[in-house]
């Protein structure tokens, strides 16, 4: 868990800083994806306070925090590896610039 979120860090600490490719593709697995919480303690305290999730041909799921919800979690057992999950509109508490989305990739293992 402690590499997972690590990860997480370093991809949204690259998704704050990058300006001009202004998304971070991931690979991960479901299982993966679906433990994640998203974390931002590395970034001068700050805390995720909210974020959509778009799985495709499903409705867009809203996040309060930095973990998902489980409706989020149902969606994503529903997709299909390959498929992109979006997680975007990445608010940060007390931090008034945009993050730019994060894409995950679903692999079979990762």
């Amino acid at each position: 868990m402690k590499k997972l979120s690590l990860l997480v860090i370093l991809f949204i600490s690259f998704s704050i800083n990058a300006q001009e490719n202004p998304n971070c593709i991931v690979k991960l697995n479901k299982a993966s994806l679906i433990s994640m919480s998203l974390d931002c303690d590395q970034l001068k305290e700050k805390t995720i306070t909210y974020f959509k999730l778009k799985v495709p041909g499903k409705a867009t799921v809203t996040n309060k925090g930095s973990k998902l919800t489980n409706e989020a979690k149902k969606l994503i057992l529903q997709a299909k590896t390959g498929d992109t999950i979006l997680l975007f509109d990445i608010k940060l508490m007390d931090y008034k610039k945009d993050v730019a989305p994060i894409l995950v990739t679903l692999v079979e293992y990762h």
